[in-house]
């Protein structure tokens, strides 16, 4: 993508997105007319962040907000608990439904509520029994589709991501 000048800054969540660690990436963006896209989960503070950094760009601006979280909406909850038990079930343990939406209840997104449940019920992190990081859940789960696409088979109704990346690369890479 760096050579369509294009570049990424994962922020790892909303969260932890403050004012002093994009003020740079914002300055440089308004000086040099770059196009500033953001893509996030539905956190419980994501469209009032989203909206402070979009009062602050000056040379053109998208944004995405998951409606539930990245994982969820392209995938599907049950997709997506399948993928961790595939993996729990390796190390005979396992999460209910039950013990996975009570956790949800305080506002988490899916894979959150995934930790949560499994740091309660076996006080670990789910993380080092399965050791993979939470972009490989997504490429696992998107690896399918790509086969498909790249063979150029029929793939089925896009992933909600492949219509956000297509938005997204018109309004950053078409000048007005």
């Amino acid at each position: 993508m760096k050579d369509d000048g294009i570049t990424m800054h994962n922020c790892k969540g909303i969260n932890n997105i403050e004012k002093q660690k994009l003020d740079h990436l914002i300055k440089m963006a308004n000086q040099d007319e770059i196009r500033m896209y953001i893509l996030a989960d539905n956190e419980e503070k994501s469209v009032r962040k989203v909206k402070e950094i979009e009062e602050r760009i000056h040379t053109g601006f998208g944004s995405h907000i998951w409606k539930k979280s990245f994982e969820e909406d392209n995938f599907g909850r049950r997709k997506v608990i399948a993928w961790f038990d595939s993996y729990l079930s390796g190390h005979n343990e396992s999460l209910t439904n039950d013990e996975i939406i009570k956790q949800q209840q305080s506002g988490v997104a899916l894979v959150t509520a995934i930790e949560n449940a499994y740091r309660k019920k076996y006080q670990n992190d789910i993380w080092k029994i399965i050791r993979k990081n939470k972009p490989d859940i997504s490429l696992e789960l998107f690896a399918p589709r790509l086969k498909k696409i790249s063979y150029r088979k029929k793939s089925g109704r896009p992933y909600e991501i492949e219509k956000v990346l297509d938005n997204m690369f018109k309004m950053i890479l078409t000048w007005e």
